[in-house]
């Protein structure tokens, strides 16, 4: 991926996960100097944009690299002493457990798992083939603080992690052994969470899950924009490991009501006969109108049973 790539990709996902907007991803992107190493994620920081939590994110879905839901991980004892607070300093990593679905590898959270010197490194000093995943750096040094006896990092003041919608694999999905189990989870679990907006994108109650509303592919035709939306619901099924298969029920808005047979068509192009209960609705959208603007929008509803 060059660096042009990598700016505008990464400028994609944080517009779709409405950290910026789509006509300042263009300005901010003429701004970006591979020679002098102003990357997007640069400007985009120091103009306040996201916190590091939510950059987390998007290089987690830029890159296809889970990360590490901090609060939600479990850090095996015998697992972190793989290294010692030195090494967990220089690296900025710290093991916690091992991949369930391969065994010898071991799993390290670090600040840059796209390192592949560092991924060597590590290999070297635990001895154990490895696999890193994304975390806050100042949340990896708090961490390390509580993990290994020491002086106190000098670490930045930490922001509560929000859980963008972007495509991302939260940690839970290359499961470590000794993690929690079903039995173990609250009774309602929120995922995608934006303080901005003040709104989950998906919630999981018991075998249900609560869909927020999707969108995507703004300022283009219906059809782009009604694949856009269901794209959106198919991020944010995959987040907590669910398909179209498991929704079971939708409401659609439209702007044109008329619309409806090209929905009916997508959608039996991509339910494939596990077509949910559905309404459809017309409404006048809190967004620019005409067709520049926002023409469709789904939620929904999702079971599955001993998930």
């Amino acid at each position: 991926m060059t660096f042009q790539e990598m700016n505008r990709k990464l400028g994609e996902i944080l517009a779709d996960s409405g950290v910026i907007l789509y006509r300042e991803i263009v300005e901010l992107l003429s701004q970006t100097d591979e020679n002098k190493g102003i990357t997007l994620e640069k400007i985009v920081m120091d103009k306040g944009y996201a916190n590091e939590d939510k950059m987390v994110l998007a290089k987690s879905a830029l890159f296809g690299i889970p990360y590490c839901d901090f609060d939600m991980t479990e850090f095996l004892p015998e697992v972190t002493k793989l290294v010692n607070r030195e090494q967990a300093l220089q690296y900025c990593c710290i093991p916690f457990g091992y991949n369930e679905n391969s065994p010898s590898e071991l799993m390290i959270v670090t600040d840059d798992p796209t390192n592949y010197k560092k991924a060597e490194a590590l290999k070297k000093v635990t001895g154990s083939n490895v696999r890193l995943i994304f975390g806050a750096h100042s949340r990896i040094l708090k961490k390390i603080d509580e993990l290994y006896p020491g002086p106190k990092t000098d670490k930045k003041e930490e922001t509560p992690i929000i859980r963008e919608t972007v495509v991302s694999q939260p940690v839970s999905e290359v499961k470590a052994s000794g993690s929690a189990s079903k039995d173990n989870r609250p009774a309602i679990e929120r995922f995608d969470v934006s303080e901005e907006w003040a709104h989950s994108g998906i919630i999981r109650a018991g075998d249900f899950y609560y869909l927020s509303y999707c969108v995507g592919n703004i300022g283009g035709t219906i059809d782009e924009q009604i694949n856009g939306a269901f794209d959106h619901m198919e991020k944010r099924l995959k987040l907590v490991g669910l398909t179209l298969d498991n929704v079971i029920q939708m409401d659609c808005l439209f702007r044109d009501i008329w619309n409806i047979p090209v929905m009916e068509k997508i959608i039996k192009e991509r339910f494939k006969g596990k077509y949910p209960v559905r309404k459809s609705i017309q409404t006048e959208f809190a967004h620019v109108g005409g067709k520049e603007g926002l023409q469709f929008q789904v939620d929904g509803i999702a079971y599955a049973p001993n998930k």
